[in-house]
């Protein structure tokens, strides 16, 4: 992992991307509860920022009804996008109409109600994860998002690395986080708590409902045990425990189709879409519309 991580640096820097290798003592002193038997070095991202997402998305919707006079209908479905002679029509389940020279469906991980047929014959799956939330852990204080062994395996990112693929054909197939796509990342709360996560089941598209919405105790378990071998927190109750779903590419970065001209697909930005979405929609945008 180490020996990945190193790789990664490499490629950063020719890229001009900027990251920075952290000796095992440089990550003791920058993470207060890091345990020094399991941390070897690190990599750290200067120009990543940490989102808090449920606070996030409000404050951008707010943005965008102030800044550009945007008017948001909550709890309304669309039943109905169409191509109309120079521009498109929308219809929602009310069957109101709303005419505009574009369209841009977002539609997360929903592949029924619009344009079903493309979405059964793309390249689209769905994954669901498991994350928990420990209570406050007091004026303990570590910045940023803490990525660790697992999220090094699991990874795309790493996949360029010249290492890769040897280091993957060793691992044991049977391992219990294989099976759950596990991989153990921290993230710090603004009060003091922290998330835990995070494990991937995968269904294709066209499968979507064969993900069901249990939660299974085994891989919670799992993933606080591993999380214990490698940050000593004050206090491991936790407080909350939840599932997930998004929808990814399997070939692609992001699922991007043109319906008609005019009516423009986006979806499937995988488990970085709360945290890039919104600088992927500013360019996405200007690309569209010129905006």
């Amino acid at each position: 992992e180490l020996l990945l991580l190193n790789e990664l640096n490499k490629i950063n820097s020719d890229q001009d991307y900027e990251s920075v290798l952290l000796s095992k003592k440089e990550c003791l002193s920058k993470y207060p509860g890091l345990r020094a038997d399991y941390c070897k070095g690190g990599l750290f991202f200067p120009q990543e920022i940490t989102v808090e997402a449920r606070q996030m998305i409000h404050l951008l919707m707010d943005i965008l009804k102030s800044k550009i006079n945007m008017y948001y209908h909550s709890s309304t479905q669309i039943r109905e996008v169409l191509k109309i002679n120079d521009g498109c029509k929308v219809v929602d389940h009310d069957g109101k109409s709303y005419e505009a020279a574009k369209v841009i469906l977002c539609s997360g991980h929903e592949f029924k109600t619009l344009f079903p047929k493309l979405f059964r014959e793309s390249d689209l799956e769905i994954s669901k994860l498991q994350m928990l939330q420990t209570v406050s852990q007091g004026n303990t204080r570590v910045d940023g998002n803490i990525l660790t062994g697992l999220s090094i395996r699991r990874y795309e990112a790493f996949r360029e690395c010249p290492s890769y693929e040897n280091i993957k054909s060793k691992e044991n197939r049977e391992a219990f986080w294989k099976k759950w796509g596990i991989h153990i990342l921290f993230k710090q709360c603004p009060n003091g708590s922290f998330i835990i996560g995070d494990s991937h089941e995968y269904a294709d598209a066209k499968n979507a409902d064969n993900i069901g919405f249990d939660i299974y105790p085994e891989v919670n378990a799992y993933m606080i045990n591993e999380a214990k071998k490698i940050f000593n927190l004050k206090d491991w109750t936790i407080e909350r425990e939840w599932f997930g779903i998004y929808s990814q590419c399997k070939n692609h970065d992001i699922f991007l189709e043109v319906v008609d001209q005019d009516i423009h697909i986006v979806t499937g930005i995988g488990g970085k879409g709360m945290t890039a979405s919104a600088g992927f929609s500013e360019k996405h945008l200007q690309n569209i519309i010129g905006y």
